[in-house]
């Protein structure tokens, strides 16, 4: 599952949390990632599966939310 997370990172994150696109938190910003990692991870599952903010929600075209869940993992 590790390795489909990480093409599903890839494909469908990487673009805005390395560049922070549409205010996405930078994958190793860890300041910035302190608050939301201080949620609980079911919030965090939440937003990614249904969209956040400006984030689109990420369970679509067929991905899942067991993959989204482990791609936040």
């Amino acid at each position: 599952m590790l390795d489909a997370a990480a093409k599903l990172y890839q494909s469908n994150c990487k673009v805005c949390r390395a560049n922070g696109l549409l205010t996405a938190l930078k994958y190793a910003d860890k300041v910035a990632w302190s608050t939301s990692i201080s949620e609980d991870k079911k919030t965090l599952y939440m937003h990614s599966a249904q969209g956040f903010n400006k984030m689109p929600a990420q369970v679509v075209n067929g991905v899942t939310k067991v993959q989204v869940k482990a791609c936040v993992d």
